[in-house]
């Protein structure tokens, strides 16, 4: 087994966040008919009533606004698929059954100074205009995006929180069997990953609305067992090396 330190940084694009948050839904749809019994103002379809909707869309730990590993071990589950090793087997199971995160999810990081945590998110006036939302996340580094959605015959308004590239996260990221994937292939996986799957929502790789936000640089960096250790399970055994190449690519051969 090996342990890498993953950083992945945000762009050229953006990233839309978009969590699917069952107990935010909840409170949400409570909300709305709370206010449409008491004669208050509710706009069906519409993320800026109540203005607090788009607060539910965000992926949190309690701490920190995050980004779920299970997201990123998914983005390369679909950039193994490209991958292929002796024959005609690819990476795509290879990621599942060897990579493993040891976090559960990663703080997002606006830039090299500013975290964005909970409580910066519950700073913003649930009683206030959206356009004082609007005004307080671009003063914080990040945009309330507001657009007309297709829904059936329908047109919605959706808010999506949207970070500018820049935004980074780190975690460690564990390769169970190095013999299958290597220090090389793993940074291979992730330069394809990056711009050609992404994460987010309009990313390249979404299956219904593909689009050209959440990509991303990686860079991996290998942690050190110390001196006459080895990390827990390992055998301590020398790795064999797989051939291996990206479809539509020539070259051959683990890095």
């Amino acid at each position: 087994m090996e342990r890498y330190k993953v950083r992945i940084t945000g762009g050229p694009t953006s990233m839309f966040m978009h969590a699917d948050d069952v107990v935010g839904a909840g409170k949400l749809d409570l909300a709305r008919k709370g206010a449409k019994s008491k004669g208050q103002k509710s706009v069906a379809g519409d993320d800026r009533s109540p203005v607090w909707s788009w607060k539910t869309y965000l992926y949190t730990d309690g701490e920190h606004v995050v980004v779920p590993t299970a997201n990123l071990s998914k983005c390369l589950m679909e950039g193994g698929s490209q991958f292929t090793l002796k024959g005609k087997k690819t990476l795509k199971q290879a990621t599942m059954s060897s990579l493993a995160w040891e976090e559960e999810s990663l703080p997002l990081h606006l830039d090299a100074k500013r975290i964005l945590t909970t409580s910066d998110i519950d700073a913003f006036d649930d009683r206030a205009e959206f356009e004082e939302h609007e005004a307080r996340a671009k003063k914080m580094g990040f945009i309330l995006d507001v657009r007309r959605a297709s829904v059936g015959t329908s047109k919605h308004v959706r808010v999506r929180p949207k970070f500018p590239s820049g935004w980074w996260c780190e975690g460690t990221l564990l390769v169970l069997h190095p013999d299958l994937i290597s220090q090389g292939t793993l940074q291979d996986l992730l330069n394809y990953c990056g711009p050609m799957v992404g994460i987010g929502d309009w990313r390249p790789s979404a299956p219904k609305k593909p689009g050209p936000h959440g990509k991303f640089t990686a860079t991996v960096k290998k942690i050190l067992a110390r001196r006459g250790a080895a990390w827990p399970g390992e055998a301590g055994q020398g790795a064999a090396r797989h051939g291996w190449a990206r479809r539509g690519r020539a070259r051959q051969g683990a890095v």
